[in-house]
């Protein structure tokens, strides 16, 4: 009995010989690296509603990936930014951004997200070029997982990071009819008579070729 009891552990100890040890992945270095731009038409018109689409990239890389026996692999790898969350603000220029911040989740490398603002140009807005500051707030594993022990546990460490990246817009000319005045002193019930508008263009390019039409407003006399 005695025997066959050695022999059991003997054949256990041998089979733990030859299991291979399961290896985990860990990164020594890097960090996210951000950047954005404007995706589409950068150029527009005063008194236009806008829609501003940004694209946002992650292009970090480790510095080290190596297997190490008998570890644990880590629930996040340094180069992915966590929690994005972008906002777009005018910046001084003559444009109001209508969308609030919005939340985009994780963005690993390498990564591409995009983000869409809703906007509208001030109708006394000047030509020239603004510059549009767009914040990114996230944060990345930044302590270096490769130094720790052997365990069960491991202990991460996050850094939050907040970037403000420029995008330029251009406000181009554009032709904009405003209606000074409207008089129509000589209409009466079942006669002809005159409607007379005084239009000007106050946009800053010429219009060639203006017509004015008058359109009957739902069950207007």
């Amino acid at each position: 009995m005695k025997y066959h009891f050695t022999l059991a552990l003997l054949i256990v100890a041998a089979l733990l010989c030859i299991t291979p040890a399961l290896g985990a992945e860990k990164y020594i270095g890097g960090t996210p690296e951000i950047t954005a731009y404007l995706s589409g038409v950068n150029e527009f018109s005063p008194g236009q509603d806008a829609t501003i689409t940004v694209v946002i990239q992650n292009s970090g890389t480790s510095a080290v990936v190596f297997t190490d026996q008998g570890t644990l692999t880590p629930a996040d790898v340094p180069t992915t930014a966590k929690l994005v969350t972008v906002g777009l603000s005018s910046g001084g220029a003559p444009i109001n951004i209508t969308t609030g911040p919005q939340n985009l989740g994780d963005l690993p490398s390498p990564g591409i997200t995009t983000a869409s603002f809703a906007a509208k140009v001030t109708s006394d807005a000047t030509l020239g070029e603004y510059t549009l500051p767009l914040t990114i707030q996230y944060q990345y594993l930044s302590n270096s997982l490769a130094n720790q022990p052997t365990s069960e546990t491991l202990r991460y460490q996050y850094t939050p990071v907040t970037l403000t990246i420029p995008l330029t817009i251009n406000i181009e000319p554009a032709v904009q009819i405003a209606v000074l005045r409207a008089d129509a002193p000589d209409l009466v019930v079942g006669m002809e008579g005159y409607v007379n508008l005084t239009i000007k263009n106050i946009g800053y390019d010429d219009g060639t070729q203006a017509t004015v039409t008058i359109l009957q407003n739902g069950n207007s006399a």
